[in-house]
């Protein structure tokens, strides 16, 4: 079975992994591996729905919780559009609106660079 491209807007990825500490970038570097091999069959606790098509993939180092918010696009592509370190047990609403925005403007052709995904695994 062929594996899924991991794409980025923006690098929100990458950056993302420069702020976190070696162990968490060890723990989505593992699980960033593990969606691009499952794709749409990962589920949780690897993956949760958000809603409408959007997704977060889940990270926990210690006491500390990453999302990393993403959808599936066309031809076996995984776009992840924005990351948070996440400090109480709800998502905030406005971090999940601005994935919502920033999926639906990708989607609508209207929104930024996607760029490939350089994870360490």
């Amino acid at each position: 079975m062929a594996d899924w491209t991991l794409k980025q807007l923006d690098r929100v990825v990458n950056s993302f992994l420069k702020e976190c500490d070696s162990k968490m970038q060890g723990v989505l570097s593992s699980r960033l591996y593990r969606l691009s091999k499952e794709g749409n069959n990962a589920g949780y606790p690897l993956t949760k729905p958000i809603r409408d098509g959007l997704l977060e993939l889940r990270g926990r180092s210690g006491r500390k919780r990453a999302r990393l918010f993403f959808y599936f696009g066309p031809l076996k592509t995984i776009v992840f559009v924005h990351a948070i370190f996440k400090s109480s047990p709800k998502t905030p609403v406005g971090d999940i609106e601005t994935a919502m925005q920033r999926m639906k403007a990708i989607q609508e052709g209207r929104k930024g660079k996607i760029n490939g995904l350089d994870y360490i695994n």
